[in-house]
């Protein structure tokens, strides 16, 4: 199992790490996703942009529109901070949808991260639709709430 992908030579969550553990001959993928403003589901640890972004700010606060420029390359180091190879490269946001489609023999254990469901009840049901939706959820082998999330 993959966690968020092969973060070991690429950004977590891009499309080139989820490629990385496929080459790897990883059938699993361990990630988190995030409701963005605008109900999209997409590929992303943090609740904030901050860690491993140049935007800073909460993911639900900002449309896919809005986050397709956030680059996620941003951040990522491999020798401690003295240089940034993957800055300015193009790396970017995933959404869920694409994951599936672009990976469609990848299993995929999914943990839904946000924190700020509000009704938590009309959330979740967003992501349980969108994650059905299509025949796509085969590939969820697991969805689970973070620990400590009410959903009524």
């Amino acid at each position: 199992m993959a966690h968020r992908g092969d973060q070991t030579v690429s950004p977590e969550n891009t499309i080139v790490s989820l490629k990385n553990a496929v080459l790897l001959e990883i059938d699993v993928v361990e990630t988190d996703i995030r409701l963005t403003k605008d109900n999209e589901l997409v590929l992303f640890h943090d609740e904030t942009l901050d860690r491993t972004t140049d935007v800073r700010g909460l993911i639900i606060d900002y449309t896919l529109e809005e986050l397709r420029t956030v680059d996620l390359g941003y951040s990522f180091t491999l020798d401690n901070g003295k240089t940034f190879p993957c800055r300015g490269k193009g790396y970017r946001i995933v959404t869920l949808r694409e994951a599936f489609e672009r990976f469609p023999t990848m299993k995929f254990n999914l943990d839904i991260q946000n924190r700020r469901f509000n009704p938590p009840c009309v959330n979740f049901g967003i992501y349980c639709k969108m994650i059905t939706q299509d025949a796509l959820y085969r590939q969820a082998i697991q969805v689970s709430l973070e620990v400590g999330e009410a959903l009524f």
